[in-house]
Order: structure tokens, then C-alpha cells, then sequence
């Protein structure tokens, strides 16, 4: 029996991997992968200038530039190469779950750990988006596992990859920014309420502290300068938002009874953990809870900031600490469910759940590329001369990509019969890309394509 599980043990992630990384390789992008491969193709002093007016830190697009330029994987397709570098946290992360938490937590926890890495929804998705969500979760899972070696062992060398994962961490994502001062915050407090000696901690916190100064001034600056930082599509949180907060981890697209089988399984293993402090507080159940509250702590100061300020939250913000909540339940699933038949029914849960999301991520996965074909079909056939016109940012940085050598036009195309007549009075072709539902039918153009294009909907393609 222990012989099958050591099979077991190593087969099912190294197959999920296999059967994940199938959706690299779809030339389909969104907006935000189009604004990320667009950064990139900057020289480094303006890229860092266009990237000022984010508030993200630029720690991603730097080593995505250097991963570009020094590769030639996949024939010098930079898309494919882009989404293969958002998975290598995935399966950097597995290898941690075969490392680190096997060695914190023993075997079953660092499978459940890798299960969840590679097959839990959301998980899937940010794995092969051209976007930093990846590398903030994989950084800040990697240091708060450092932290914990730090609490236990107080060693110097934890410490030092403590601060290098911090570091990276907190120059990925502005969320994960925030994720590592609550984590190196709560080890303070718990720190100083042991009586326990912090000038290692002190030294590692300066040291992260520092590293995070570059960035802040450039922020500084452009803030005296009263330039607009991009954070103005956030919109207001309602009462539906904090609800879809609660659900996000969990968020199926297609098959939604799963969302439900999944929410309900950790509802139940979180009353498990929290039973078991009430029986007796160790190491384990503690550092659970440090884990999995993190989440908790991150959505809370993002609602009430939005609420008292300005709307700075969006659900996608929470990504970087899912590795630690999905930790915490690995850990309490494993060690604190006393019935052995419980325990495997819900491990065996977990991993029929996350076959279904692997098939319906696969699905997902070839309804963009035939979206991809639509859309290409199109694109073959656009004299490099022509106008081309797009009604919606995310739309235009899509088609820098896919069309690096026309002209793309940014205009609302509030009202279209206008645009038209402004940009077909030389007697060139004129191709428009445009929401569906901003169509009038008075407008004489002849629809060569539809297409849809996530983060920004249903577009028809028209041409003048």
C-alpha cells in the first residue's frame, strides 16, 4: 500500500502538469496579456516609465522582458513563451510541495498541497495568463513557508530565503505587497508577545524594506505630478462582490455544482480546524490558521479601503495568497480529520473536483482557439496601410499584438457614424472593431467577423 501511494504520490501532479500545460499553447490573449507583451517590447527606462503609471510593481515585466529576449522556446512564438513562463510557478510550486511542505508537513499534506497548485479553479486560469498573478502567489507561498522554518527554527539561512522570496514578492503585485506586511506584521506581534529576540527579524524586514524604496519614489513622484495611476476601472464593491469574494476560490465557470461540492468541503474542513483548537493548540493547527487567515485579512483591508477611500479591491487581487489557503486546508484535510474514511472521501472529492476543472479549463481552452481562428481569419487579410479602430483599450492592446505593424486607433466610438466618416476621408480602408450592441443599423458596414474577447465581451469586426 505505501509503495502505490508513493506512485500515487508523484504521478497524479506530474500528470496534471502534463494535461495543464496543453492550454500554453493557444495564441489566444485578452487585453491585459496584450498591455503585458506590449510593456515589454519597450526599451527597459521607458518601460519603467509606462509601468509608473501602474501601481503594480514592475518586478514581473522585467523578468518576462529578460525571459523573452534570452529564450527561443517554442520557435520564437513570444506568446506560447509568455504563457509557458506564467505556468513555471506551477510547477515550481510542486516541486516545493514535494519539498518544503513535505518536510513541514509530511507527504499526504504536500500531495493534497500539489493537487490543488495544479487542478483547483482559478488555480488553472492565472497558471497560462501572460499576467504576474502566478509568480505573486508562488514568491509569497515560498516565504511564508520560510517563515514558518524561521519561527520554528530560528536559522540564518531561513532567513535569507525568507527575504529573498519577500522581495520578489512584494516587487511582483502590489497585493502581494501588502500580503508579505501582514505575514512579517502578525510574526512581529507573535514575536514580541513570546519575548522571542527579533534583530534577525528587524535585519530581514530592513533589507525587504529597502529593496521596495525604488519603487515607492518613482510612485512619489508621479503622484506630485498629479499623474493618473491606473486604478479607476475599479469599480464600487456592493454586497454581490463580497459574496463573489467568498466564492472566487471556488468559482467554476461551467460546471458550477463542483463551485458548490468545493465551497462546502472547505466550509467543513475550516469547522475542523477551528475544533481543534479548542481540543489543543499546537504547531500545526496554528500555523493553519496563520495560513488560511491571510486571505481573510487581505479581502478585509481591501473592502473596508474601498468602502472609506476610493474602490482599490478586485477579486483577482486575492490570487496571491490562494497558495497559502489552499496550504491550510492541505494541512487540516490531513492532519486534524481524525476518521481515516472522512479524510480519504474528501481528499478523493478534492481530486475528482479537480479532474473536472482540468476538463473544463480544456474546453474553455479550445473555444478560444477557435475564437483565436475567427478573429485571425480577419487579421490575414488587413492591408498594413488601412485604419484599424478599436472602441475599448483592452481591444487595442490585443491588436498591437496581433497586428505589430498597422496603426491601431483607441476611440470609443460613442457614436460610429462619427469615427467613420474621420477616418475613411482619405479613401483608405477602414476596419472597426466594435461592441456588438454599439451596432446601428443605419451604419453602412459589412460585418467580416465576430469574435469574443474576455475582459471586454462580444466584438464585431467591420469594415468600411
Amino acid at each position: 500500500m505505501k509503495r502505490i501511494f508513493n506512485y500515487i504520490y508523484f504521478f497524479i501532479p506530474v500528470l496534471f502538469i502534463i494535461v495543464s500545460g496543453y492550454c500554453i499553447f493557444n495564441n489566444y490573449i485578452h487585453g491585459d496579456e496584450g498591455y503585458s507583451l506590449f510593456v515589454i517590447q519597450k526599451e527597459f527606462y521607458e518601460m519603467i516609465r509606462e509601468l509608473a503609471l501602474d501601481v503594480h510593481p514592475p518586478m514581473y515585466y522585467i523578468m518576462l522582458k529578460n525571459f523573452i529576449s534570452f529564450t527561443n522556446l517554442f520557435t520564437n512564438n513570444y506568446i506560447i513563451a509568455a504563457k509557458f513562463f506564467s505556468f513555471l510557478p506551477i510547477i515550481i510550486l510542486v516541486f516545493v510541495g514535494f519539498t518544503l511542505v513535505k518536510d513541514l508537513y509530511g507527504k499526504k499534506t504536500a500531495f493534497l498541497f500539489n493537487i490543488f497548485v495544479i487542478s483547483m479553479p482559478e488555480m488553472l486560469i492565472y497558471a497560462v495568463e501572460i499576467r504576474m498573478y502566478s509568480w505573486a502567489m508562488m514568491f509569497v507561498t515560498v516565504a511564508f513557508l520560510y517563515m514558518v522554518k524561521v519561527i520554528r527554527y530560528n536559522r540564518n539561512k531561513d532567513y535569507v530565503f525568507l527575504s529573498i522570496f519577500t522581495i520578489l514578492a512584494i516587487n511582483t503585485h502590489f497585493y502581494s505587497t501588502i500580503t508579505m506586511v501582514i505575514i512579517y506584521f502578525i510574526v512581529l506581534i507573535y514575536f514580541l508577545y513570546k519575548k522571542i529576540k527579533i534583530s534577525k527579524f528587524i535585519i530581514s524586514s530592513i533589507c525587504v524594506s529597502a529593496s521596495f524604496i525604488p519603487w515607492m519614489l518613482i510612485q512619489f513622484e508621479r503622484l506630485f505630478k498629479e499623474t493618473t495611476i491606473r486604478i479607476g476601472w475599479i469599480k464600487e464593491i456592493t454586497f454581490k462582490d463580497i459574496v463573489g469574494f467568498i466564492k472566487f476560490p471556488f468559482s467554476v465557470m461551467k460546471y458550477n455544482f463542483v463551485s458548490y461540492i468545493l465551497l462546502g468541503i472547505t466550509i467543513y474542513v475550516t469547522y475542523i480546524l477551528l475544533k481543534s483548537l479548542h481540543k489543543k493548540i499546537n504547531n500545526l493547527n496554528v500555523e493553519s490558521i496563520f495560513s488560511i487567515s491571510i486571505i481573510v485579512i487581505l479581502t478585509l483591508i481591501g473592502i473596508i479601503v474601498s468602502y472609506v477611500y476610493m474602490p482599490v479591491f478586485a477579486r483577482r487581487f486575492m490570487f496571491p495568497t490562494f497558495g497559502l489557503f489552499w496550504l491550510s486546508v492541505a494541512i487540516t484535510a490531513t492532519h486534524f480529520i481524525q476518521n481515516k474514511k472522512i479524510m480519504y472521501t474528501i481528499i478523493i472529492a478534492y481530486f475528482l473536483s479537480g479532474i473536472i476543472v482540468n476538463v473544463e479549463r480544456i474546453q474553455f481552452e479550445k473555444k478560444y482557439s477557435n475564437e483565436f481562428i475567427k478573429i485571425n481569419n480577419v487579421l490575414n487579410s488587413i492591408d498594413e496601410d488601412c485604419y484599424i479602430i478599436a472602441d475599448n483599450t483592452n481591444v487595442s492592446f490585443t491588436l498591437m499584438i496581433y497586428l505589430p505593424k498597422n496603426n491601431i486607433i483607441f476611440d470609443e466610438c460613442n457614436d460610429p457614424k462619427n469615427v467613420i466618416e474621420k477616418y475613411t476621408k482619405d479613401g483608405k480602408k477602414t476596419i472597426v472593431f466594435i461592441k456588438e450592441k454599439k451596432l446601428d443599423e443605419k451604419i453602412k458596414f459589412n460585418v467580416v467577423g465576430s469574435f469574443y474577447l474576455d475582459n471586454a465581451g462580444d466584438m464585431l469586426i467591420l469594415q468600411h
